[in-house]
Order: C-alpha cells, then sequence, then structure tokens
C-alpha cells in the first residue's frame, strides 16, 4: 500500500474513534444505569430506591419481538433443480433452519437486540471458519464456532466504525466499515496471514496507550490508583496479563479490499481482495481420477452478500443520523422521575416516627395508659375522660398527593414510548385500543429482527454457491413428524445458480407462538372436515395431528396406505426377472424405498421359486437383488434421498394383504413365462 494511501487510513480510523468516543460514553452510562448504578441528588446510595424499570422492559421487548426461531419459507426458482429434486425448496428449508440452530443465530440476535436498545444499533457478522487448527479472529474469543461452516456472532456496536457519510437507513452506501478487536499476541502471530510481522507485534500496554479509546481508558487519575475491584480495573489488568493486540479490520466496499491495521505498526499487517467477492474458478482435470478439480480461484468485482458488508445492523427506531439515540435514551428521564420520586417519598416515610400527642389531664388519670396502649391487643377497651381530645396523631412523613401523581404521570408516559404488551383498560374499548397500539409496537420491532433471519439465509445460500464456503459433507434430515430419519447430502447442484425468494413469518417468534399454532389449526380442522368441496381427508387429520398435537408419534395411529402400482411393479420385477438371477436396472423417478423394501432377499427368500431353485441359481438371485438395490440406492441419492419413503412397521398387517394379492398375480405371470418357454423348447 502506498504512503498516503496508508496515512489516509489512519486518519480515517483516528477521526472515527474521536466520533465515537461521546457515544460510547453515553451508553455506558445507560447501561450503567442498568446495571443500577443510579443516583439521586442530596440522597446517600444506601437512600436511593434502586427500582429499575430498564430491567423489566428489556426482558419484555426482546421476549415480545425475538423469543424463538422465525419459521423461513424458501421459494426455488429453477427448473432444472425442480426437476431433480422435487422437494428443493424443503431441502434447502430444513438445511437453513438446520444451519441457523448449529450456529446458535437465536442467542446472538438476542444479544445485538440487547445493543441496539442501548445503543440505538445492533450489529451482527456473518463468514465462514476454515477447516482444521485455523480460526477467524478475535480466534479463541470465538472457538465454540463450527469448523468447515458459515458462523454468525454478535459484534459489540462501540467495536464498530462507520462512514459518517454512510445513508441513515442503509449500511450498504457507506464506503467502508472497520471493526476494532483485541486479540491475543499468542494467536496473531501464528497467524499465516501475518506472517511477514509476527516479530512487529507487540501487545497493548497501560503505560504506554496507542490510542485513547474504551480499550485504553487511563484506570488511573493523576497517579492516584482506582478501586482495584473495580470491573473497569480488573477488565484493563487482564488485558495486560493476556498481551493482547489491537487491530483494525476495514472492509474497503468500493475498492472491494480487506485491510487489517494493527497497533505499534504503521502499515497494514493485511491489504487482500475482500474474501467475499464472488470469484470465478480457474479448473484442470486430474489426470489420475479424470475429474476437474479448482487449482485457483479469479476475484470478481461483485460481492456475494447483499449490501457488500459481511455485517448486519438495525435499529428500532427512524432517525436522521446513523447513530441515532437509542430507546433506552428516551426511557432515561422517565426512570429517573420515578426512582427520584419513591427515594424521596421513602426518605419522607423514614424520616420521622410516628408520634402522638397527648392530653396532660388523660395522663394524671391514668399514668400507665401509654404502657396500656403499647401492650394493648385486638378489641381491648380504654376508658378517657374526653376521647375526642386526649390523643392527636402527628403525621409529618406524609408525600404530597401531587408527587404520587408525578409517578403515575411518567408511567403512562413510558407506555407511550415503549409499550409492547397491551395495560388494561377501565372499559372493553380502551382496552381493545390499547392492546391494537402495543401490537401495532411490537410488530415494528420484529421487522428487523426477521430482516436479520432473511439476510441471514441469504448469506448462508450465497456462501454454500461459492465451493470456497461449501461444507464438505452437509447432510440435512428430511423428517416429518413420526417418520423415519432420512438423511439428504447437499451437493453443489443445489445452490449453483439458484434463483430463490426467502420469505419470513415473523409471528413465530412469538412466545405463545404454539399455543395460536394449535388454535388456528382446529380451527382449520373444523372448517375442512365438513367442507363439500373434495379434499384428502387423511392429510387434513395428518395436520390436525400433526400441528394441534405435536408431542403424538401419531402415524401409529393412522391406517398405513401403500402405493399398490410401486409395490406390484416390484413383485412383477421380483418374479419375471430376480428369480430368474436377472437384474433389470431400475428408472428415474420410481418409488425407490417402496422397490428396496419389497425387493429384500430375506423375503425373496421365502418365496417357493427361490426355495425350488439350484443354488447356482440362488446364488445368482443374491447377487442380482444386492446390485438391483445398490443402483436403487444410487438413483436416491441422486435424486436428494426425497422419492418413495420407507414402510413402517405400523404397516405390516395392510402390506401383508397386498403383497400376498400381488404374490398371487405374480405366480401366474410366471406360470405363463414358464408355459411359453416349454412351448418355445417343444418348437
Amino acid at each position: 500500500m502506498k504512503e498516503e494511501q496508508v496515512k489516509r487510513w489512519r486518519e480515517i480510523i483516528d477521526n472515527g474513534e474521536k466520533w465515537m468516543k461521546p457515544k460510547r460514553e453515553e451508553w455506558d452510562q445507560l447501561q450503567e444505569r442498568y446495571n443500577l448504578e443510579l443516583k439521586v441528588a442530596g440522597l446517600e446510595d444506601d437512600q436511593v430506591q434502586k427500582v429499575s424499570r430498564f430491567y423489566p422492559l428489556v426482558r419484555r421487548l426482546i421476549a415480545s419481538i425475538a423469543y424463538n426461531y422465525p419459521r423461513i419459507f424458501a421459494s426455488v426458482d429453477q427448473g432444472e433443480i425442480l426437476q431433480k429434486y422435487n422437494d428443493a425448496e424443503e431441502v434447502i428449508e430444513r438445511a437453513v433452519n438446520n444451519a441457523l440452530k448449529a450456529m446458535g443465530a437465536k442467542e446472538e440476535i438476542h444479544q445485538a437486540a440487547f445493543d441496539a436498545l442501548f445503543c440505538y444499533r445492533g450489529f451482527l457478522k456473518v463468514g465462514y471458519n476454515p477447516q482444521g487448527d485455523d480460526a477467524v479472529m478475535p480466534y479463541v474469543s470465538h472457538d465454540d464456532i463450527l469448523e468447515d461452516f458459515p458462523y454468525i456472532y454478535r459484534v459489540d456496536p462501540r467495536n464498530i466504525i462507520v462512514d459518517p457519510l454512510c445513508a441513515p437507513h442503509k449500511l450498504g452506501t457507506a464506503e467502508y466499515v472497520i471493526e476494532r478487536m483485541m486479540v491475543p499476541l499468542e494467536f496473531v502471530k501464528s497467524d499465516p496471514r501475518f506472517e511477514n510481522f509476527k516479530n512487529q507485534f507487540r501487545p497493548l500496554s497501560q503505560k504506554n496507550p496507542e490510542f485513547d479509546d474504551t480499550f485504553l481508558t487511563n484506570i488511573y487519575a493523576d497517579g492516584e490508583n482506582t478501586d482495584e475491584s473495580s470491573d473497569e480495573h480488573v477488565k484493563h489488568k487482564q488485558r495486560e496479563l493476556s498481551k493482547n493486540v489491537l487491530l483494525y479490520e476495514i472492509h474497503d466496499r468500493v475498492h472491494r479490499r480487506r485491510i487489517v491495521f494493527a497497533n505499534g505498526i504503521e502499515e497494514p499487517v493485511e491489504d487482500i481482495p475482500h474474501p467475499m467477492l464472488k470469484v470465478d474458478r480457474v479448473t484442470q482435470q486430474d489426470p489420475m481420477t479424470g475429474q476437474e478439480r479448482t487449482i485457483r480461484v479469479v476475484p470478481k468485482k461483485s460481492y456475494l452478500l447483499r449490501g457488500a458488508f459481511p455485517y448486519y445492523t438495525f435499529a428500532f427506531d427512524m432517525s436522521d443520523k446513523f447513530w441515532g439515540k437509542p430507546m433506552m435514551a428516551y426511557e432515561e428521564a422517565v426512570e429517573q422521575i420515578i426512582v427520584e420520586s419513591l427515594s424521596r417519598r421513602t426518605d419522607l416515610l423514614k424520616r420521622f416516627n410516628r408520634i402522638i400527642a397527648g392530653n396532660k389531664a388523660e395522663k394524671r388519670q391514668n399514668p400507665n395508659l401509654p404502657d396500656n396502649l403499647s401492650k394493648s391487643k385486638d378489641g381491648d377497651i380504654h376508658w378517657f375522660d374526653n376521647p375526642d381530645r386526649a390523643l392527636m396523631p402527628l403525621d409529618f412523613g406524609g408525600a404530597p398527593q401531587d408527587q404520587i401523581q408525578v409517578e403515575r404521570d411518567a408511567l403512562a408516559y413510558e407506555g407511550q414510548i415503549i409499550e409492547v404488551s397491551p395495560p388494561s383498560g377501565r372499559t372493553a374499548t380502551e382496552a381493545a385500543v390499547r392492546a391494537t397500539d402495543a401490537q401495532l409496537n411490537r410488530e415494528w420491532m420484529q421487522v428487523p429482527i426477521a430482516g436479520f433471519y432473511k439476510w441471514a439465509t441469504e448469506s448462508l445460500l450465497a456462501m454454500w454457491s461459492d465451493v470456497r464456503y461449501r461444507p464438505e459433507k452437509f447432510s440435512v434430515v428430511l423428517r416429518r413428524f413420526g417418520e423415519p430419519d432420512l438423511e439428504a447430502v447437499i451437493e453443489d447442484a443445489w445452490f449453483t445458480g439458484l434463483r430463490y425468494d426467502i420469505e419470513i413469518d415473523a409471528g413465530s417468534m412469538q412466545v405463545l407462538n404454539e399455543q395460536l399454532e394449535r388454535d388456528d389449526t382446529l380451527a382449520l380442522y373444523d372448517r375442512l372436515i365438513a367442507s363439500p368441496v373434495p379434499i384428502d381427508r387423511k392429510e387434513v387429520v395428518t395436520q390436525l395431528l400433526g400441528g394441534a398435537f405435536r408431542k403424538v408419534n401419531f402415524n401409529k395411529l393412522l391406517q398405513a396406505t401403500i402405493d399398490p402400482d410401486a409395490a406390484g411393479l416390484a413383485q412383477m420385477e421380483n418374479v419375471a426377472y430376480l428369480l430368474r438371477g436377472q437384474n433389470i436396472p431400475p428408472q428415474t423417478g420410481q418409488n425407490h424405498q417402496t422397490h428396496m423394501q419389497l425387493q429384500d432377499i430375506n423375503q425373496i427368500a421365502q418365496s417357493p421359486e427361490f426355495k425350488q431353485a439350484p443354488p447356482q441359481l440362488q446364488q445368482a438371485i443374491q447377487q442380482a437383488v444386492q446390485e438391483h438395490n445398490q443402483q436403487h440406492q444410487q438413483l436416491l441419492q441422486q435424486e436428494g434421498g426425497t422419492q418413495g419413503r420407507q414402510f413402517r412397521p405400523s404397516e405390516a398387517s395392510n402390506a401383508q394383504g397386498l403383497m400376498g394379492t400381488v404374490r398371487s398375480n405374480a405366480q401366474k405371470i410366471s406360470n405363463v413365462v414358464q408355459d411359453q418357454a416349454v412351448e418355445a423348447n417343444a418348437l
């Protein structure tokens, strides 16, 4: 990199750090309030009633908008794919859902949602973790991600520097995005990408900080030590003990490069074409196997990921700036009013004990009256000469009514700002209106969460379409409720050139989604089962048992059905070919599972024809059956593993009747074939 370019990037980093410093300080103050670091002027810390409004709001918000994984639907527009894999859409949906769970996407989006509440924006990063001991930065901090598989993890917004000229609503308009990260010196020195600089890396130290940022805030003020048990002191001490290096990873969208700077090294330690660019494969034929193999890739000018950057960012609010005011900043004033009012009311109540003014004349008449009153029990009677004037309570600790009203007003304003659960109303109409407002607020906040899952799904499919980021073997289990497991291995053809459309059911992220689905399924069943329109009644019952009563292995309850055409053809092959030691290759599109189930050598060995055959013919029959089933298995794998299905144990009784009929018909066919053979020999 040229010297002027190095200088430019160094100035961009320095300018970005200065720009982000006040924002990080504001975010830290909001999170301190979440951690109950609350203050009230004029009151000591032990006098402050630390009743947090942030805590219940955060729990309720995140639970309301991102509780579950969403339901992901894939629509595939690719004729060749659909012809070869007739369940391509289902396979892709299951592959994506399995991958999101394997990567722990839900936990990452929960933390990113927490960030968005306090930092205005949440950030998530997608990439690919290589196979073997190599790992993506920051190395051991994310060593729990899968090898040879995509990853998604949350990035602290404090560590992100975005082009200040970026549009407020679209990250893809930024010239660059910079992520700063702390990485252990040991790992960064052993990374082959930084081989030329491994002897120049040096750890950060409090004694000679490189940058004035939150990573390196001076924990000593004018030489005086702060509390050594404080979180900040412990963190900084640990960073020094761990010998961490500060890296700035720059994603230059315009010039399509990834650049990395390190503290203490002037020039970049990495400057390469961006890893998320699309590539053209340069292949060569292997002389030993004859197969084409990739010898290198040539980067193109377009990106694999939508928006170019490997980051997804979202905010729950609209703003005229990329970094707007966090939602909790609007809530801060409300919480402060409530905490201050409650603390002062409590202080008033505790400041004075309950005092009673007594009449001296009553004291002369009854000197033991104070003791008698303190020892009184329920129902005791004390006699006074003048009950109306004998005793008078003095109330000094009562809180003004206006102060209580201030708290109530603050709670009402809070509901208008950030409420997502419907409060009760005095009338049914009022309750319905409030519930509608809360629902709109919740669904508005679900939109960016659903947008993340859509972006993550598209990113997964885009990476799997690239030979560099495709797992060597990624098996997807294709199983409906109660059915045996059937795996399909994702191959190149699944994603290469695939055109697809992803839809997200955001409502499926709600807490009571399963109950809502059950109610909807029951209502749909009631309407369809009595419908005059011709419908598949068994499919309706299957949807009822699987959707409304998902814990039941309902296939044991249903009467089994068998494909008579496939079963009949399989038995005809047994008699006409396999029992004569001949193998006729299976055809594409057949019900391979049914054929393999009925053309099992153990079943064929029970037939009279096999038992009457000479030993040499029996051996030829076994070999033919084995070859025939292997060919069925190969076709099943090529067709995506979704053709046909295995017989279940519950189908045995029904299968015996049909198989007996087929065997009887097959015996008649065999007799005809044998008679024709005898007549041919006689001629």
